[in-house]
């Protein structure tokens, strides 16, 4: 009886830990997807900030 009740808790163990490595695989190809997103955002923010501060540059020159 120990002995089945052993192996069944083994396998319970080792469903859970094929369970957990394939969730830390998702969660890192989302964390990978994730950060590829906020480095094009922090890019698109550098880039119009550069355009705003070319156009207040442009403006000052006009008015000077």
């Amino acid at each position: 009886l120990l002995i089945n009740r052993n192996n069944s808790m083994q396998a319970q163990v080792e469903t859970y830990s094929e369970r957990v490595d394939a969730l830390n695989i998702k969660l890192e190809r989302e964390r990978v997807r994730l950060t590829k997103q906020f480095v094009a955002m922090e890019e698109a923010i550098a880039k119009i900030q550069a355009n705003f501060n070319s156009l207040d540059l442009s403006i000052f020159n006009s008015n000077n």
